[in-house]
């Protein structure tokens, strides 16, 4: 069985808000640097900042419920825009 929408909302809003901080990267993993831009009932719009690849991704989480409303259905979508990095000869 899949859980509510209500239920999904809350749980990704709290995950892109505990990996806000560049503390809360692990080993140089990805799990950080998120900021939540806006958070109606049933679309979340993120964006992530890439400490490694110098990226910025823009997020979208839509929900939508099944006919019985049993379990909640989640497109994700993101788009990555590159940073332009300066390359120097050293």
């Amino acid at each position: 069985m899949g859980r509510l929408c209500r239920e999904v909302f809350v749980a990704l809003v709290n995950q892109i808000k505990a990996w806000r901080t560049e503390s809360s990267c692990d080993a140089g993993e990805e799990k950080c640097l998120y900021e939540l831009v806006s958070a109606r009932p049933l679309l979340i719009t993120a964006k992530h900042t890439s400490r490694h690849r110098g990226s910025v991704e823009d997020l979208s989480f839509a929900l939508r419920p099944t006919e019985q409303e049993l379990a909640c259905r989640v497109t994700v979508r993101n788009r990555t825009d590159f940073k332009a990095r300066e390359l120097r000869d050293d």
